[in-house]
């Protein structure tokens, strides 16, 4: 079996095809990295990877890595009989994952298959060797019984576990590693590296389409067939419902709510010397599109540029252009549909809020109908180095609205619901401006850092709202901004790439001022070391006391020292005619490139 292997390795001439002419056309899920030799450059080059090999970092990574070298790798190299480390050598080609039908829609109870497909190019003696090696260690195992038997043209051992009835085969066909569960998915793939192009993945309709827009050009993607999964899921409903008189129909519900218009599910992810970007997408064709789906089908395309009273020194900004006023409608109209009763009830009841503090108060009149299409949150940068001052983190939420008192007298109306002991209301003036105060009244023995309650104000035609009253007092009273975040070179460089400003969604994040910091507070507040303590103590069978010699915090260098391996991260999200989009883009450090 081992010669076999060997030749079968050694004589493997022909490019192995690639991921999508191997996986069969009845795959439902998989993550795919095309080359891992790419994807292994891509990561090296990454900030943080770079961050780790540091020589302020060295001190810090070296104590760990010797701890779990010493303490765990060396016990599993034992166990198994060869260096794990060296399986990181047959890590050079394709690297395929995928969940495929099996038989699970046919028989019931039955499992979807799984698959496994590793290309490690010319180590494919490694990799019989490797193979050889598990498969002795398999035989020594009790609760294993081991079959050699062959799929296709190729030699499998097949491994039965006596406890479940479950069985997974293992070969190797050249310099390709195949993992899976289901024989018929094994002697598809056996065939298509043979030469055969029968079954395969890139037949699929969907992924065909989602593969050409979205995932063709990406170092690892994802991908998710929805729509078969949710027909199968409808089909699994009783016909009779919900069973309860007066309860929706399941069937009805998942209809109503639109969730069968999505075909799919993707992500890709790529990076160069200059940037890393991945993107996430929800694939339903726009003509399909009804219930929570087409909640937003009524926005705009608006700015999201930061408006110009965003200072370039935030820590972090999101601008969402969505018609709130329109989705409460939308959804108002959607329960009707789903549970008439409920839609009635729903109407009757707002029709009565807040009459028992203003007759003249009109729930849609005064609060709905106020709900502006622009939503911007802020976050400003760390005032210190504690997990406390970290709790209190200075953050502002703004509601852009046509009459923003309007909402804010609402909201005081609407606050009468709310049980006394829970907030205490007030209201004082500051500056000319009204500020609205929810104080939390929590018991002495509940812990809430940085939640104090909420502090509402209006300003610049928004509804301001921030759980620390400095900070809303601060948005009221600041001076004009002479570096606005709108005009930062950097930010509108990533901006562009990440999709520009006129997508319906655009964040920012400084890391530098939202994540270096934690070095501080790590090195310097005595009580991180107290929950790592309790974490480790959490891990049963695993050593606290070794864990803690490993985790020596003192060894962390200080944020200013490696501040430079922290980007700016900028993303968009954008609707289209096939569907939703978030794309995430991130630039290296200019000190990095």
């Amino acid at each position: 079996t081992i010669a076999a292997s060997l030749a079968l390795a050694c004589n493997a001439s022909a490019q192995t095809p690639a991921p999508e002419k191997l996986l069969p056309e009845n795959t439902l899920a998989a993550i795919v990295a095309p080359s891992l030799s790419r994807l292994g450059e891509e990561a090296a080059n990454d900030p943080f990877m770079r961050l780790l090999g540091d020589p302020a970092m060295r001190p810090f990574v070296d104590k760990i890595t010797s701890g779990f070298t010493g303490a765990i790798l060396s016990e599993i190299n034992r166990e198994i009989g060869f260096e794990i480390g060296s399986l990181l050598d047959l890590c050079q080609g394709q690297l395929s994952m995928a969940v495929t039908t099996g038989r699970a829609f046919q028989s019931p109870g039955t499992p979807p298959g799984f698959l496994i497909l590793l290309d490690t190019q010319d180590q494919g003696p490694l990799l019989a060797q490797t193979l050889s090696t598990l498969v002795e260690a398999a035989k020594n195992a009790d609760e294993s019984s081991l079959e050699r038997r062959e799929i296709g043209s190729i030699p499998f051992q097949t491994f039965t576990s006596d406890e479940d009835d479950f069985s997974i085969s293992v070969g190797q066909a050249g310099s390709v590693l195949i993992v899976g569960t289901e024989t018929s998915d094994i002697e598809g793939v056996v065939a298509r590296l043979e030469g055969s192009s029968t079954g395969a993945l890139e037949r699929n309709r969907r992924f065909r389409s989602d593969y050409g827009g979205q995932l063709s050009e990406a170092s690892l993607y994802g991908w998710l067939h929805v729509k078969p999964l949710a027909e199968f899921a409808m089909e699994a409903i009783p016909a009779e419902g919900a069973g309860d008189v007066g309860a929706p129909d399941p069937k009805v519900v998942i209809e109503k709510l639109g969730l069968l218009a999505i075909q799919s599910l993707t992500f890709a992810s790529s990076a160069d010397a200059s940037a890393s970007q991945i993107t996430f997408s929800i694939n339903a064709p726009e003509s399909e599109r009804t219930g929570l789906l087409a909640l937003t089908d009524g926005a705009k395309d608006l700015s999201t540029t930061p408006p110009a009273f965003i200072p370039a020194d935030i820590a972090s900004f999101t601008r969402s252009r969505v018609d709130l006023k329109d989705v409460v409608n939308r959804v108002e109209k959607l329960v009707t549909e789903i549970v008439p009763p409920v839609g009635g009830m729903l109407q009757f009841m707002m029709a009565g809020v807040g009459k028992d503090q203003d007759t003249q108060f009109d729930l849609r009149r005064d609060f709905i109908n106020q709900l502006g299409d622009d939503f911007i949150t802020l976050t400003e940068a760390y005032e210190g180095a504690s997990l406390e001052e970290m709790a209190s983190q200075p953050q502002l939420f703004l509601l852009g609205s046509p009459q923003p008192e309007k909402l804010q007298y609402a909201l005081g109306i609407l606050s009468s619901m709310i049980p006394a002991d829970v907030f205490k209301k007030s209201e004082r003036d500051y500056k000319g401006n009204t500020i609205l105060s929810f104080e939390a009244e929590l018991p002495e023995e509940v812990e809430a850092p940085g939640f104090g309650g909420l502090h509402f104000a209006v300003n610049e035609g928004y509804l301001a709202a921030s759980p620390t009253v400095s900070t809303l007092e601060s948005f009221l009273t600041a001076d004009r901004v002479d570096n606005p975040l709108s005009r930062d070179s950097a930010f509108r460089a990533a901006a562009d790439a990440a999709g520009g400003s006129n997508t319906g969604m655009l964040s920012y994040e400084n890391t530098r001022l939202t994540t270096a910091p934690f070095f501080d507070v790590l090195r310097s507040d005595e009580s991180i070391a107290e929950i790592v303590e309790g974490a480790l103590n959490e891990m049963g069978p695993m050593d606290a006391d070794t864990f803690e010699e490993w985790l020596d915090l003192d060894l962390l260098p200080e944020a200013a020292a490696v501040a430079k391996y922290f980007p700016i991260t900028t993303a968009t999200g954008r609707k289209t005619k096939d569907g939703f989009e978030l794309k995430v883009f991130s630039p290296t450090p200019r000190e990095l490139r």
